[in-house]
């Protein structure tokens, strides 16, 4: 699963992220884009936490794009 956020915005996704799914993240990676003042963060989490990361994230940043969600 892919989603960019502004850089300012990152701390606040991770926590999300580790709330909406807790012990379903298998994986998160992060890259800056656009000289810094965006992030790519790619995670891997089990299908149950997909669709609550995908709310969250929605509901709570609502400038972040998300991206791709690609099945195993």
């Amino acid at each position: 699963m892919l989603i960019t956020v502004d850089t300012d915005r990152v701390i606040e996704l991770r926590r999300l992220v580790a709330r909406a799914c807790g012990n379903r993240l298998l994986f998160m990676r992060m890259q800056p884009i656009e000289h810094a003042t965006r992030m790519q963060v790619w995670l891997r989490v089990t299908e149950p936490g997909v669709q609550r990361i995908v709310d969250a994230v929605t509901r709570s940043l609502p400038s972040a794009q998300l991206g791709r969600v690609v099945a195993p």
